[in-house]
């Protein structure tokens, strides 16, 4: 049964190591999946007890994201639950000010809802993600796809940017990537694993809050530290820091194969303040 809950954390510097899981489910495509709705609702077991909505407001599909059971045949880390997202060839969806059917994207994603952080406070987003072995999971090419987002979010700027997030590029490649400053240009890649599939992966994110430059940004891969970047991770105080995650496609015309049927589970998920 997973808590919120306040701690303390610690950590280490060594190269994470990422262990097979036993369990392994057969991937169908297009199967129609048992579930019930992720959005809007409280649930320890599958979301930590946190609250979500579709990034999208329209065209959502049923099978998009479902919170499923592992009496169904569903991977699981642990409880009963967790959270599947599913993305097929073709389906965008948008909202009245954007849409991803106009600008080559396609997703099935939720957002963290009432998300709020001081300044100073250290938070952070762990999570368990399982791939599912599938054909064209990302297909190669220029395209993105990104499964987990650290979102800043500062409406008295305007501005909007990722920390960090959990990208599947070229050949298998699991990595989080930063960017500079509160720009979309890219900063680094960190290198999770090169055999991401049909296993639990556990992953944390650690900010402290600050305007000002003694903030930081941690990624933990198996409680082991992947990296430290030393940096301020709010526009201003009023800034808030929130989690996005599912299956999210952008530069789809540059992939140079077709996209099949996508899926991905998640489980695990905590949040703490400090």
């Amino acid at each position: 049964m997973k808590k919120l809950v306040l701690i303390l954390f610690l950590f280490g510097c060594t190269k994470p190591d990422i262990l097979p899981q036993e369990e392994i489910t057969k991937f169908v495509e297009n199967q129609e999946v048992v579930g019930s709705p992720s959005t809007n609702v409280f649930d320890i077991d599958a979301l930590g007890g946190l609250l979500f909505d579709n990034v999208n407001k329209f065209n959502n599909k049923p099978y998009g994201t479902l919170i499923v059971n592992k009496s169904n045949g569903h991977p699981v880390f642990d409880g009963e639950k967790s959270t599947r997202f599913e993305v097929r060839s073709g389906d965008c969806g948008w909202i009245e000010t954007f849409s991803d059917c106009a600008t080559d994207r396609s997703r099935s994603e939720l957002t963290e809802l009432n998300a709020t952080v001081e300044t100073g406070k250290t938070v952070s987003y762990t999570e368990r993600v399982y791939i599912p072995s599938q054909t064209r999971f990302k297909p190669q090419g220029g395209n993105l796809l990104v499964l987990t987002q650290i979102r800043v979010n500062d409406t008295t700027q305007s501005t909007i940017s990722a920390l960090a997030y959990l990208v599947m590029e070229n050949n298998n490649t699991l990595l989080i990537r930063t960017h500079r400053q509160f720009t979309w240009d890219w900063n680094k890649n960190y290198t999770i694993t090169n055999t991401p599939y049909d296993k639990w992966i556990k992953i944390k994110y650690e900010v402290v809050a600050s305007e000002k430059s003694d903030g930081y940004i941690r990624v933990y891969v198996e409680d082991k530290l992947l990296f430290e970047e030393n940096r301020q991770t709010l526009v201003t105080k009023d800034s808030n820091l929130f989690f996005k995650f599912g299956i999210y496609n952008s530069f789809m015309k540059d992939a140079k194969e077709s996209f099949g049927t996508q899926v991905v589970y998640f489980d695990g998920l905590e949040k703490k303040i400090k």
